[in-house]
């Protein structure tokens, strides 16, 4: 039948939900894939949490009530594939989440996504820490039949998540209107340039890698790939001194993060070791597009300055 205008509202479109946040939409596809039973969950072994914000992956395992177990990550957060074989080998999993921690992913998501297909197993990316241009075309967040991406993370918002949906394969209910996006976050998308934000980031990336002084003490994890955007740049202080070089850098207004200094308890220390070393010697430094080189060039002299002194 011809139309006098366009009125499929799928045709050409994205297939996209857009949430209050990273973790609504993350507990929002579990509550599909629920159903009567609620759905056996393999999850990284680097998972934080906060008082005052929870954990935003494991708070919606708790909330759906499913089960779980974890997999083995080695000193850059990449899968061991050996210990995650054998977890799909128990054959009684649902669902596989794989975060891309601070932007970077290390893994090769091909060979990830197949083991995951040959389990029937659904594979779910957690994008939280990269960039939304993932959503438009194939890079993080399209290997997995789901992922959901952090909006506010890259944008002067406070809120803002977005589910992308790769796969027909979950049937979702309607999405509670209170874990909807706010129209504030929702505008402030739309207007962002996030080609320019990139820009930004990887330059101050790059102004780090040139400014950071070259200590034993501090150990650059990774460099940058082409066509990543940093969320973060970690590092891992060694010798015991992150918390010293952390509240150094705060007092001096250089809000630096230790993401995620305090892991949930159900990763367990003796099972979990390499989670346990990297939760006590991580520094994420900033690399927002409110910042710049110079900024940069001035937070690396107060490194250097602390361990001069």
């Amino acid at each position: 039948m011809i139309t006098k205008a366009a009125e499929s509202k799928t045709n050409f479109a994205k297939n996209l939900v857009f949430t209050r946040n990273a973790r609504s939409a993350w507990g929002h596809l579990l509550r599909g894939v629920k159903g009567a039973t609620a759905p056996s969950v393999l999850l990284p072994s680097y998972i934080g949490i906060t008082d005052r914000e929870g954990s935003g992956v494991f708070d919606p395992i708790s909330e759906t009530a499913s089960t779980y177990a974890f997999y083995k990550l080695d000193g850059q957060l990449r899968i061991d594939l050996d210990d995650f074989a054998r977890c799909l080998q128990t054959g009684n999993l649902d669902v596989v989440l794989v975060i891309h921690y601070f932007g970077f992913c290390r893994n090769d998501m091909d060979h990830v996504s197949k083991i995951c297909a040959a389990h029937g197993v659904l594979l779910v990316e957690d994008c939280a820490h990269a960039l939304q241009r993932g959503i438009l075309d194939r890079g993080l967040g399209s290997f997995g039949e789901y992922s959901f991406y952090s909006l506010h993370k890259y944008m002067a918002t406070d809120s803002g998540g977005v589910l992308k949906i790769n796969s027909d394969r979950v049937r979702l209910p309607q999405l509670p209107s209170e874990d909807g996006i706010s129209l504030d976050s929702m505008g402030q998308y739309i207007k962002t340039n996030f080609s320019e934000v990139a820009n930004a980031r990887i330059d101050n990336f790059k102004a780090y890698l040139k400014y950071l002084p070259v200590l034993d003490e501090v150990k650059v994890m990774y460099e940058l790939g082409e066509g990543e955007v940093p969320y973060s740049f970690p590092v891992r202080i060694k010798g015991g001194m992150r918390e010293k070089l952390y509240f150094h850098l705060n007092n001096r207004g250089i809000p630096v993060t230790a993401l995620y200094y305090r892991l949930i308890e159900e990763i367990k220390e003796d099972l979990f070791p390499v989670s346990y070393d990297l939760s006590r010697e991580i520094l994420n430094f900033p690399v927002h597009q409110d910042i710049t080189p110079v900024d940069v060039e001035v937070i690396c002299s107060v490194v250097d300055e602390f361990y001069r002194t």
